[in-house]
This record gives C-alpha cells, structure tokens and sequence, in this order.
C-alpha cells in the first residue's frame, strides 16, 4: 500500500482504519462473510492474483523474481 500511494490516491494507509470500519459496520471483523481469512477454505481450488505494477495488491500477490 505504501509503495503505490503515489499512483493510486485512494489507497491513504492512515484513512484505512476508518474505511474498514465504515465497510464491516456491525458486522464483526471475524465474521467469515466479511474476512475470507476467517473462514474455513479447504477444499477451494488454488487461485492465482495478478497486479499491475502500481495496483493496491502488488504487495500481496507472488510474481516473478519475488515471493
């Protein structure tokens, strides 16, 4: 997220708290429905994230020479 603030405006690390909170409401952040990390994905079949070089993913998702 750091690394792409320049590109991408709406990724503001210190707007991020009040954006998941505006996002999950009520609902509880260990609600499986609102977090998959939270929910049970076995079974799931292998999936493959692809970003762009200045997308708000990049640093999450494994690509070539790094992860």
């Amino acid at each position: 997220m750091s690394f792409n603030t320049a590109a991408d405006r709406t990724t503001d690390a210190s707007t991020l708290h009040a954006r998941a909170v505006a996002y999950a409401g009520a609902t509880p952040r260990t609600d499986p429905l609102l977090s998959p990390l939270h929910g049970n994905l076995h079974g799931l079949p292998p999936i493959r994230l692809q970003a762009a070089g200045t997308d708000v993913l990049l640093d999450d998702t494994p690509c070539a020479g790094r992860g």
